[in-house]
């Protein structure tokens, strides 16, 4: 799924949201962790409303799962933890191709740090040399991916086609991600 760009969004590793929130509120004279869910969960739902899924994103998650394999969605988010995600997901109508959420808010670091590669792995309950992570941020997805040991695929939607990149496949539409997972399943098989 394709987030709603914000400017706000902290960088580095470490995840901001609960400062970012507690300070606002605390301008207003709030405080509390109910009054940030209640933020979070607000604005998470806005940003739910505001997204739409890359185009073949959604024919990736049917075949990944119709073979049987694992599907685990990691994201730096600012608003929505993983079981806000899900509830994305169900509100979207396919709740059924997801198998788990890693976000970088439950997580409390942010992509590229190990920690969020190393949650995904438990949620895919498999070895990182079974794992395919597909992401389409070099610095953020395929090299600390690749680091860990997963076969990876570069996917450039949103900037130029990536004539130096780590991964093992680089693609520029989730169709051709698609016929890349098909051909190494098939191989495999072999």
């Amino acid at each position: 799924m394709k987030a709603v760009p914000s400017e706000s969004l902290p960088t580095g590793e470490a995840q901001r949201t609960a400062e970012v929130v507690n300070a606002s509120l605390a301008r207003i004279g709030l405080d509390g962790e109910e009054a940030q869910a209640t933020v979070r969960r607000a604005m998470g739902l806005l940003t739910v409303e505001e997204s739409s899924f890359f185009t073949g994103a959604l024919d990736l998650l049917r075949l990944t799962h119709e073979s049987g394999l694992r599907n685990v969605i990691v994201s730096n988010t600012f608003w929505t933890d993983a079981g806000g995600t899900a509830r994305n997901f169900e509100r979207l109508g396919v709740p059924e191709l997801v198998d788990g959420f890693v976000t970088s808010l439950d997580v409390g670091f942010r992509k590229p740090n190990a920690a969020m590669f190393d949650a995904a792995l438990a949620l895919a309950e498999c070895d990182q040399t079974e794992c395919v992570f597909i992401g389409n941020v070099e610095e953020l997805d395929i090299i600390p991916a690749a680091e860990r040991g997963m076969r990876t695929v570069r996917v450039c939607i949103e900037e130029p086609f990536a004539e130096h990149s780590r991964a093992d496949a680089v693609v520029t539409s989730l169709g051709q991600a698609a016929d890349v997972l098909r051909s190494w399943t098939s191989s495999a098989s072999d």
